[in-house]
Order: C-alpha cells, then structure tokens, then sequence
C-alpha cells in the first residue's frame, strides 16, 4: 500500500494542487466524494456531517501530503475563531474513519503523524478532468465530428434530419479486417490517455473483499495468417465466459470489452493489473503448428509478475475453441475456487459450433455495442448468419433477442415484429441452454420493456445474474428496471457492478448517466455520459441523455444541440425528436416544437408514439392532452410509458389526481 501511494505521489500532487471544481468528482478505491461534498460507496451514499466532511475534503485535496491539525483548523473554524477545536476534530476524523472502514492501527486511508496531522495514504482522481483530458486526445486522434445539417433549416429552427445512406452488405474480406479492427479502435483510445481514463475508476478488487478479480486478455493471433483472427478471438470471449459462469460469485471477471483494450499492448503485466484492478492475468497465444495449432496460455499474478500456472496443447483448427472449458477449469483450480453449483453445461461455447457462425456471433455482439441504426442492423444480419449456419447455437438466439430489443427500442425495424421475435428467440435461447445467462437477461428485458410484467421480468433478471454474476450487460438492463421501479439505491448498486466489469463499455456509462437522471442527480448523469462520449463521441444514447438532464435542470438550450446530434447519428429517430420538440418548448420556442410534434408518427404502429407526443404537449403547457395520451399510452403498452413513475419529465403532472390514478392501474411493485 504504501508504495503504491509514494509511486504515485507526484501525479497526485499535480492533480490535486487546487480544491475540486464545482461538479468534479474525486475518486479513491470504491469510494466518491462530491459534488456537495457527499461520500458514497459503490452507490450507496454514507452518512457524514458536515465538519467531517470539510476535513476529508481537505485530505483528499492533498492527497500524499502531510495536513496538520492547525490546517484543519482554519478550514472549519477560520484563522481568527478561539474555540476548544482538539476535540471536535477528533470526532470528525473517527466519523470519517468509521465510514472508510479504516483502522488506526493499520490504517489504509488515513494515517495518523505524530505530533503533526493526518495523510491521506491513497491516490485520488478527479473524474471530470481525467473525462476532460482523454476527450481532449480522443479529438487529436480523430478529425472533428459535428451534427448532421438539417436540409433546409436555419439556425434557430432546425428541420427533420436527413437519414445517412445504408452501409453496404459486409463482404468476408471486409468482415475478415473488421474483426482486424475491432481492438484497433479501442486502443486509439487507450493509447491516448489509457491510464487517465483507467485511474479515475475505482480498483475492480474492491467490489468484495476477499473476492480475487481476474481478466484475461486477448489471445495473440500468432499464426502468420490474419484470417484465423477469429480463432484467438473466439478463444479470448469463450475463456472470459466460462470463468464468468463457472466462477459465479466467487470471482470478479472483466468483461472482454475492457480487456480487449490491451490487445498486443506492450505495458507490463503489473502495470494492466493495477489499471483494471485485478488481482490475475491469463494471457496466451494461438500458433501454428504443422497442420495443427498449438495454443498457449498462462495465469500471472499481478502484485509480482509471477506465472503460476501455464497451459499448453495441440489441437486440430476444429477443436481450438474447445480448449476454453479445459483453461477455465484449470485456472478456477489453481484459484481453489469451486465450479458454481448452477452450471449444468457450458454448451454453448462447445467444439461442435462452427468457426464461422461464431465468427458471426463475434461480429455481432460487437456491433450491438455501438448502439446506431446502422451497427444494429448488421448485429441483427450476423446473428441471423450465425443461426443458419448453426441452428442450435443458443449464443447466437440470445444475441438476436438483444437485436430486436434494441432496434425496437431505438425505432430501426418494424415494432411489434421485433417485440414478438425478440421474446421468441430469448425463449428459444433458453430451450437450448437454460444456463444461458444471456438468454434469461434478454428475456427479462422483454418483458420490462414490452409485456410491463415486472415480477416476471425481475425474476428472469435475477436468474440470469445467478447464472452468471460477470454478466455486465445483466447489470446494465436490471439497473434500469429497478430505476424505473423507483428503486435507486438498488440500481446504483447494479450499474456501478456494471461499470466494475466493463470499465472501458460506453454503453454502460451511458446507463448510469440515465439512472442517475432518473433519480434527479443532474450532474451524476452529466458526468457519467461524459465518459461514456470520452470514449464513443457518437453514442446517441449518451447525447439523448444529457439532452433529457439539460432539460429537467433548466438548460433547453443546451438539450437542444444533444437532441439534434442523437438524432443525427440515428438516422431520425422518434424518440430524439420528442425529446427536441420538448426541448424547444422548453426553451420558448413554441412554433418549432410543434413542427417536431408534427414529424412524430400518429398512432399505436411505433414504440412510444402516444407517450412521445404526450412529451411534447406536456412542455407546451397542454397537461389535459398530455394525460388523455399517456392514458393511451397505458393502453397500448407503449413502452416510454414505463417510466412515468420516475420520468422528471412528468413531475408538473404528479399532483393531478388523472396521473395519479394512471400511475396506479400500471400497478407498480411498492
């Protein structure tokens, strides 16, 4: 511990010479602290008073150094004030400690120095300039992006944005460099402020004492040819998944998305450990050998470097993905961790499945992470691909279920057509593998967004966490049914869970800046889609949430410019528009807000429509017609009618006793 302080101690002076700026956020272990000067622990906000507040403010502004109790005396009482103080601050620092879990006589946060004052022993990070910095690089490293122009459309009154030409159809030759590129993109990011980025989260270990954490990076494709990319790749995700369900709660494993950040990356294996926060690495490699492949592999633990465990074995190219069961076992092993009891199976990563349907299934995964119109149409196509070439691949199922949701959901296909098929193939999924995580998380999702049966979806959601507590996307989707069941406490919990297992996932961040615009933390949800837009500038879903903060926190013009770039990168999208129409409500412009109302589509063929006008008309002051289309809303299952309870869109409606009983007839759980 105390070389890791002193290691750091430099970078810690630099970023911490001057007091933490309105809506920074300083980070240390799992712990946050601010805005307000509020302490919280993986989401859960701690009691402090405010003296003893002021004291960890100042400890953590001057991190490393020596703060004397004269010091602390003039930040709480003033140079001039002649009070018994002694025994005041000595409350305040046992409050502070009892909060931190911290010990006097070892202490891991806040030493005592004799005769002098107090150290605050660990590194703390500020999250909005780290946020700020990598931004910064990311717009080196990339030419400038902007909003779409609207045809037509002037400065103070923007039209309809045109849609972006389809992409083509992928040939293989393409797919074959996109799979090139996946990790290509990730590491402009990390190469340009990587441990900026990594130091201002919280170390993965600490999400359980005593639970190890692990990550495993990408497999070297070592064989001289760049086609059997996807085997080092299918290796990588397969070995990641099985230790994720056969470790269960047991062991802490990042999601690939994180890892494969470090692909052929040259840094020590000590150093990722302590940028992602794991205790173990399994690194490898897949070679050729003759007219096999030999793969390797070898567990290393990160406090020293030290290889405790290697994996060798030649395999014809059929059977290279089959090597993944044999690597996690032995690797839980040497971990003495037990196989959880609810795994039955780990079919579907089994030897029988095709190189090139989990080529597909790869590539289609990827692209549901990028979360536009045209990336969700091709996940939705190489799912498909997957499945013809493998029917019974219940990866590839689950995959498509996720496909249809969120096309569904962001308006890329035909509504109710997705709704049904999405739950179909998530059933399906589960008839083939009912230890599929996945499987059970995209059911869960259907029937939270879609069917509002919410102790049936709950439970779903909770056995798919079971299955598989590594399951980021879990999560992610069950942080926001509890959100919307008004439960927040609970969804900070699963969305900073989230954010611990896939530290590099934007999408993730995005969710949190959603769940913390629900509960009215304005610049929590600020905060959390600036990281998800440091790492993907054109997430829609992250500009749509600060358009959605910007215009419950009195901003609309602000909203305006985040509604007009989500929409943009969508394509068009009904849900960005009514989010526009009411911005521009907001921000007095009444005439432009009707013409978004105007471009929304009427009646029950698309997600939202009734609940998306009542946006509208609810900004413009028309309550009565905002309730009478929430009522239809209701009757349709229109699925942004979910979030009434919770929405700040709808808090001039609370007190009227027709949204109150509307409220009532959806029948929330208490």
């Amino acid at each position: 511990m105390g070389e890791s302080s002193l290691d750091t101690l430099p970078q810690v002076r630099c970023r911490l010479s001057n007091a933490a700026k309105p809506g920074e956020v300083l980070s240390f272990a799992d712990y946050e602290f601010g805005p307000n000067r509020i302490l919280s622990r993986r989401g859960v906000r701690l009691r402090l008073k405010h003296q003893s507040a002021q004291i960890l403010s100042l400890l953590l502004e001057r991190a490393g150094e020596v703060v004397t109790r004269e010091e602390i005396r003039e930040r709480l009482w003033g140079p001039d004030t002649f009070v018994d103080f002694e025994q005041g601050i000595n409350n305040c620092i046992r409050e502070v400690r009892s909060n931190l879990q911290d010990r006097v006589d070892q202490p891991r946060y806040i030493e005592t120095v004799a005769k002098l004052g107090y150290r605050f022993l660990v590194p703390v990070t500020r999250r909005l300039a780290a946020v700020r910095q990598i931004a910064e690089d990311l717009t080196e490293a990339r030419p400038a992006a902007t909003p779409p122009a609207a045809p037509n459309s002037t400065a103070g009154s923007p039209g309809v944005v045109t849609p972006p030409a389809s992409s083509p159809v992928f040939s293989r030759k393409i797919i074959t460099r996109r799979l090139l590129s996946l990790t290509a993109i990730v590491l402009i990011i990390l190469g340009a402020g990587s441990s900026t980025f990594l130091r201002l989260r919280h170390p993965l270990h600490a999400v359980e004492a005593g639970r190890p954490s692990i990550a495993v990076l990408p497999f070297a494709n070592s064989t001289g040819v760049p086609e059997n990319l996807y085997l080092s790749e299918g290796v990588t995700e397969s070995v990641i998944d099985d230790m994720g369900r056969l470790g269960a709660s047991d062991l802490t494993v990042i999601a690939r998305t994180s890892s494969n950040a470090y692909t052929g990356s040259a840094k020590p294996v000590d150093q990722i450990g302590r940028e992602l926060g794991v205790d173990y690495i399994v690194q490898g490699q897949v070679q050729s050998e003759g007219n096999h492949l030999l793969l390797t592999a070898s567990l290393i633990r990160t406090q020293d470097a030290r290889s405790l465990w290697s994996y060798k074995s030649e395999r014809a190219t059929q059977d290279i993905i089959g090597a993944d069961l044999e690597i996690a076992q032995e690797v839980l092993s040497k971990l003495s961790i037990k196989r959880a009891a609810t795994v039955t199976t780990i079919s579907s990563n089994s030897p029988h499945v095709s190189s090139d349907a989990y080529r597909l299934y790869l590539l289609g995964r990827h692209d549901l992470n990028e979360r536009s119109r045209d990336s969700l149409h091709r996940a939705t196509q190489e799912f498909k691909d997957a499945i013809e070439k493998e029917p019974d691949f219940a990866p590839a199922y689950a995959g498509l279920a996720d496909a249809d949701n969120l096309q569904a959901f962001y308006g890329g296909t035909d509504f109710y057509k997705a709704v049904v098929e999405a739950e179909d193939q998530a059933r399906h999924a589960i008839q083939i593998d009912g230890s599929l995580a996945e499987a059970h998380t995209a059911l869960a999702y259907s029937e939270f967004m879609w069917g509002w049966r919410w102790p049936q979806s709950e439970e779903e959601f909770q056995r798919g966490l079971t299955l598989n507590p590594n399951y980021a996307t879990a999560h992610h989707w069950y942080a926001l049914y509890l959100a919307a069941m008004g439960r927040f406490p609970e969804a900070r919990k699963e969305i900073h869970t989230a954010e611990q297992l896939d530290p590099l996932s934007p999408i993730v961040y995005a969710g949190g800046a959603y769940v913390n615009y629900m509960a009215r933390d304005y610049d929590g949800a600020v905060q959390q889609a600036g990281l998800a837009l440091a790492l993907n500038p054109k997430l829609m879903a992250a500009h749509a949430v600060l358009g959605w903060t910007y215009s419950a926190s009195g901003a609309p013009e602000k909203a305006i410019l985040e509604f007009r770039t989500a929409d943009g990168i969508a394509g068009g999208s009904p849900v960005y528009r009514a989010g526009l129409g009411a911005a521009y409500a907001l921000a007095g412009h009444p005439e432009s807000a009707k013409k978004m109302l105007a471009t929304l589509p009427v009646g029950p063929s698309y997600v939202g429509n009734y609940s998306l006008r009542a946006e509208v008309m609810e900004s413009l002051g028309e309550r009565d017609d905002a309730i009478a289309l929430l009522y239809k809303a209701y009757e349709e299952n229109d699925s942004s009618a979910l979030w009434l309870k919770v929405d700040p869109q709808y808090d001039s409606l609370r007190s009227d006793l027709k949204f109150k009983d509307l409220l009532r007839r959806m029948a929330f759980p208490n």
